[in-house]
């Protein structure tokens, strides 16, 4: 999703072995960090039964396909 997903584009993910679900939406284009990795800054949903949170956080591509979370904060809308 964080490779080829267009900003504002949602994919749902899900979790069959513990119930939770949700959706990651990138946030914007992906750029380069100071250690010349591609990031990208994305919103995240969880949901778990009838609890529901929002997640935005910011992820750098370590080695092909695979990415690291940086920042990881629970989304204040404003």
């Amino acid at each position: 999703m964080l490779t080829r997903g267009d900003k504002d584009s949602s994919q749902p993910w899900e979790n069959p072995q513990t119930g939770a679900r949700g959706s990651v939406t990138p946030l914007s284009q992906a750029y380069t960090s100071e250690e010349g990795r591609s990031c990208r800054d994305f919103l995240a949903s969880y949901v778990n039964g009838r609890t529901e949170s929002w997640w935005q956080g910011a992820a750098c591509q370590i080695d092909q396909g695979r990415w690291e979370i940086h920042t990881l904060k629970p989304w204040r809308q404003g």
